[in-house]
């Protein structure tokens, strides 16, 4: 239980961090991870968007209008069949992504400063570890984050 509270606490530490950053440019931590979903990724089908963010179809709905009205997201039809709705990123969007991401990364940075580089290892090699035990009991693996999952594809893990 000790290391469960601990990771709980440490986790909401670290996103409360994160939204006061990401609010600073007029967005929230959701809205900001389907732009930056969608950057990496390209325009993708509404649910998937929601999938890989965990979100409600009705969350989803509110996020990409929130993103609409600021002009950083459209809603483009499928080619193949209308019915299919994609999220893409506008210009605009795209322009916000580029001068968040370093910004973001530097924050992230500091934040993980608290630890020397060998203890930031040593936390990524177990919390790793035990993300893949749980992946292997037959849990889903949720990827919220795409930073993420390139690092993983770009380290062979």
């Amino acid at each position: 239980m000790k290391l469960f509270i601990a990771l709980t606490k440490c986790y909401h530490a670290l996103s409360d961090a994160v939204r006061k950053h990401i609010s600073t440019y007029g967005i929230n931590a959701t809205e900001y991870g389907v732009l930056q979903l969608l950057h990496f990724t390209g325009p993708l089908p509404l649910g998937e968007v929601a999938a890989k963010q965990l979100l409600t179809t009705g969350s989803m709905t509110y996020v990409i209008d929130s993103l609409e009205g600021h002009g950083y997201v459209q809603r483009v039809a499928c080619p193949k069949d209308r019915r299919r709705l994609y999220a893409a990123l506008t210009d605009s969007g795209t322009l916000l992504v580029e001068r968040i991401l370093p910004e973001h990364a530097t924050e992230i940075g500091r934040i993980a400063g608290a630890l020397n580089p060998e203890e930031q290892q040593l936390a990524a090699d177990l919390l790793t570890r035990l993300a893949e035990i749980h992946q292997q009991e037959g849990q889903t693996e949720h990827s919220i984050c795409p930073l993420i999952a390139n690092d993983e594809r770009k380290s062979g893990q």
